[in-house]
């Protein structure tokens, strides 16, 4: 065959390639083909998480040597900063104190009020009423009228308060008052002798909640919040590796599902390569790096932008 034939023979076989089968001369183009991937689409988180209160004792000390005389607080009772709990024994000072209060809450139930101060007369009355034997002196209510001065010294009770807290701050040392707010259990029997110091008993005070997720997970980020019936209550800090109370406040014990207040995807472990997934979109395969919100040890939980990711294994 002449040269000239065979090449007019090679371009009728190529045409017709091209026309039944498109291929086309020179090297072959390998094209390529979509790999699989998992759709995923992002959802609000429920975990339940275990609400256990945070308890803190805090010892009630005797502020003078001496015998115990008596305790003026119940043990397991709640009490309040400040409220005198038990006496160190200075007998005769006491009971001269509790007969000049007496004496005033007497004074203050039958006191006669001129008409002019009938607007002033009922907070006297309660103010009375509020007077215990056994704690120090509440607060003195303001006087609203010069008038109302001159009738409360008339009839001897600004001297009667005056004398009361002067009494009560020589007897101070022999008060045992509560450090703070909570629940006061006695350690010590009355009579017992104590010296300037010792621990008479204690108190008992919450000091907040202790919330942590009952599954195998751990929390990473302060921005990550939970809801409890639609209340934000919740904030992780993980510097403290704690939860902190929102201005939501629900008061909680036990165990409850709280669910996140954005939705998280949950990505499998198996899927994540040096703190990045593979994803695919518009037919594009792309590296996109992860922030973990919350990590367990099947998955790991972040939150995108979009409601749904096609994840690549």
């Amino acid at each position: 065959m002449s040269t000239a034939s065979f090449f007019h023979a090679r371009w009728f076989i190529v045409s017709l390639c091209i026309l039944l089968t498109g291929c086309q001369e020179g090297p072959s183009v390998l094209r390529s083909k979509t790999p699989p991937c998992d759709q995923i689409t992002s959802a609000i988180l429920k975990i339940e998480f275990e609400f256990i209160p945070k308890l803190d004792t805090i010892p009630v000390r005797a502020p003078q040597s001496g015998i115990l005389e008596s305790y003026s607080i119940a043990s397991n009772t709640y009490v309040g900063k400040g409220i005198v709990v038990a006496h160190i024994e200075n007998r005769n000072a006491y009971l001269h104190l509790r007969e000049q209060k007496s004496s005033l809450k007497s004074k203050l139930e039958s006191l006669d009020f001129p008409l002019i101060l009938s607007q002033v007369e009922q907070k006297w009355r309660d103010y009375g009423k509020s007077i215990q034997l056994d704690n120090l002196l509440p607060q003195t209510p303001e006087f609203s009228y010069q008038e109302e001065i001159k009738h409360l010294e008339a009839t001897g009770v600004v001297s009667a308060i005056n004398e009361i807290i002067l009494a009560e701050i020589r007897m101070l040392p022999y008060f045992i008052k509560s450090p703070e707010i909570g629940k006061f259990h006695q350690y010590l029997k009355s009579g017992s002798t104590v010296k300037k110091g010792d621990v008479i008993g204690v108190i008992v005070t919450n000091k907040g909640t202790s919330i942590k997720p009952l599954a195998d997970m751990k929390l990473h980020t302060s921005k990550l919040q939970f809801a409890y019936e639609g209340k934000v209550i919740t904030s992780y800090d993980p510097q403290k590796q704690e939860f902190t109370r929102m201005k939501h406040r629900v008061v909680l014990r036990g165990k409850h599902k709280l669910q996140s207040t954005q939705p998280l995807f949950r990505i499998p472990n198996t899927a994540i390569q040096h703190g990045q997934i593979r994803l695919l979109e518009k037919g594009r395969i792309f590296r996109k790096q992860i922030t973990p919100l919350i990590h367990s040890n099947d998955y790991t939980y972040v939150h995108f932008m979009q409601k749904q990711i096609c994840l690549i294994r």
